[in-house]
Order: structure tokens, then sequence, then C-alpha cells
């Protein structure tokens, strides 16, 4: 009777904690009442910054124990963080909106990559959390938060991060450094092949969504997400973080999936951060699986339906020599180059490679030509 009382007392106070408890358990009743006890003990002594890391099969909970058991203290986590394996972790971060961590890993069906789960609140950066902790993951850990505060864009800008965006980064490893500037790409046709995948199992419409090169994604005329590829090289292997951003169900500052979808439905149908990054990371796999043993050139039809480009006429902006005059060129994009930047021609069929002059927020606004 203790125990029923207990577990109705605590239903009420903390029904989202309750959720995630009984998920967790095949347990009989009596180590449901130490889960709860443990819980409220680590409610009380570890703040809301913790991160928790659950893993999906047997090899992740082994790394995890020795991890907690030996070289956690190794870690870099962000100022006032602490790392909480499995259940007291989910538990500190309970959130009605947060990410559904059990969910997640029921839906995950890969044989690498999002297996280990690195998940908080809030975050800094997942970017940075893996970049600085790569060698103590193994490859193919993904870490998500529902809101970051120091979230990584290209060129150094801060990618905005509000609740309602799917926000993860993951680890992977190349050999080969002329793939490495393709790795972007892959990336945003799994996105885009994710989506569509959740919106398939739905039966709905998949919303349009489009790619900007180099690493954009657009919808409506509308930037709907990014994609954040850097590496370092050590021990003949690329180390590779892998960055995205995907706004799913906040209206602000531009546009959501969720949007979206209810100018297509008339039920009122929405997609989940956790269903989302599942099938995302089960597309990338299979992606690049392809793109390792058969290159890019082997997936470049599929992204040139996913891209805004073919055809585009860029006007480019031109420093005549030795001169202030600025003069403007129309070019026509024909595709990528075998370096992965943009192959255009213009009105004389001169074929060019176009480069970004690093000056512009915009790749397109900020377009060099190289004749081939």
């Amino acid at each position: 009777m203790l125990i029923y009382s207990t577990l109705c007392y605590f239903k009420l106070l903390y029904p989202s904690l309750f959720k995630i408890i009984i998920n967790y358990s095949t347990l009989g009743y009596s180590k449901l009442f130490g889960l709860f006890a443990s819980t409220f003990n680590a409610l009380a002594s570890t703040e809301r910054c913790a991160i928790t890391i659950t893993a999906k099969s047997s090899a992740e909970e082994q790394y995890v124990h020795n991890l907690m058991h030996g070289s956690v203290d190794m870690l870099k986590l962000p100022e006032g963080a602490t790392l909480v394996a499995g259940t007291e972790g989910l538990l500190i971060n309970s959130d009605a909106d947060g990410f559904d961590v059990l969910s997640y890993m029921r839906k995950l069906d890969t044989l690498q990559f999002g297996k280990l789960l690195l998940y908080a609140h809030q975050l800094p950066s997942t970017h940075t959390l893996l970049s600085q902790n790569f060698h103590a993951f193994p490859v193919g850990t993904v870490s998500v938060a529902d809101v970051q505060n120091q979230g990584k864009g290209r060129g150094g800008n801060k990618w905005e991060s509000p609740k309602g965006c799917l926000m993860f980064s993951y680890t992977l490893q190349m050999e080969d450094g002329r793939s490495v500037p393709f790795l972007q790409y892959v990336v945003s046709l799994a996105v885009i092949e994710g989506i569509e995948a959740v919106c398939s199992s739905k039966v709905v419409k998949m919303p349009e969504v489009k790619i900007k090169w180099p690493n954009d994604l657009y919808a409506k005329g509308l930037k709907i997400g990014g994609v954040l590829c850097t590496s370092t090289y050590s021990s003949k292997n690329f180390n590779v973080v892998i960055g995205v951003g995907l706004n799913v169900a906040n209206q602000h500052p531009t546009i959501c999936l969720d949007t979206l979808l209810h100018e297509l439905c008339s039920d009122p149908t929405t997609l989940t951060r956790h269903e989302l990054l599942a099938a995302i990371l089960g597309r990338f796999e299979v992606l690049f699986k392809v793109f390792l043993s058969q290159g890019f050139s082997a997936l470049e039809s599929k992204y040139y339906q996913r891209w805004l480009h073919s055809g585009q006429t860029v006007e480019l902006e031109e420093r005549e020599e030795g001169s202030s005059k600025v003069s403007k060129v129309n070019v026509r994009i024909q595709g990528l180059t075998t370096t992965g930047y943009l192959r255009a021609v213009d009105d004389s069929d001169e074929s060019y490679e176009l480069h970004p002059d690093g000056n512009s927020f915009d790749f397109l606004h900020g377009l060099v030509r190289k004749k081939m």
C-alpha cells in the first residue's frame, strides 16, 4: 500500500518523470520503489545541466559502464555540467517537450551511427561537446540538446537554436581527404530523405525541402535547416564532427516543418524530433556506405534532384585588374566540379569553377570564377 501511494504521489508531482520510469521498467514494484528513491536523490543533488549518456545495445552499455567507472573525469564538459548514465540522467532532464530518448532508441535501426547518445536539455553546443571529446566516445556517437546557446554555424557564425528545433551532432572518421568536402552534401541529402521517410510512415505528403549550396536547407524560399562539418587530421584519419540544425516546430524566426505539413494536410500531423533523428541517421548510414565505396558520383543524381540550382543564373561582380571599375557577369550553374565547388558556364559556353570569396554570409552572393 505504501509503494502504491508513493507511486501515485510521484505521478501527481512529476508526470513526465513517472512516464519515463514506467517506460523503463519491466521491474517488480520493489525495484520500482528503489528506482523512485534513487530518482529523488538524483533530483536533489544534480543540476538541470546533466548530460545523459544512453546506449542502444550491450556493446555501448559496456562502454558506458567502463567510462562511468574510469575516465569520466577526463572529459571536457561544459562548466557546471555532469555526465549521468541511463535512467537517472533521463529523469533529471525530463521535460514535457524534451527530446524523447527512449522512443528514439526504439526507432533507431543502424549498425553504428547514433547507438550511443548524449542528451541534455540545454547545452552551449552539441558540436563543441563532441569536438572536444572526439576520442573519448566511439565513432558514431550522437549529441542532442533541446536548446543551445552557443550553436555553431558556417564560418564562425552563430546558429540560432530555440526550442522546437532538432539540434544534433555526430562523429565519423574518413581516410580520404579528397572526399571530405563532399560529406556535407551526403548529410544534406540524408536529412531530406529522413524527413521523407517519416512522412511516408505517417502517410502524409512531404513538404518540399531543397538543398541550397553548399549546406543549407530551404523551404518556400526560407531557411529551415543547415549542416556543418568540421574535421581534424590525426593518425592518418580525418576525425569529422557533423552538426545539423532543423526547425521542426518553432514558427520563428522563419518557418518550420510542422507549419509546412499543416498547409498540406487537413489533419494536424506533426513530426517528432526523435523519429526524425532516427530516420536521418538511418538514411545517412545507407548513403555513407555508398559514398565510401563508390564516391559521390554514385549519389550525384539523387543530390541534384534535391537541390535548388540546376540551370540557375548567378550574377558575379568582378573588379577589373588595375581599376576600381566593377563589371557584372552572368553564369549558369551546371552542377558540382570534381573538387566539390560549383560548375558553371557563361554566355560563350566557357566553363568555370565557382569559389566563395570568403567574405559573404550567403555563398551565392560572394562567388569568384576560375576558368576550367
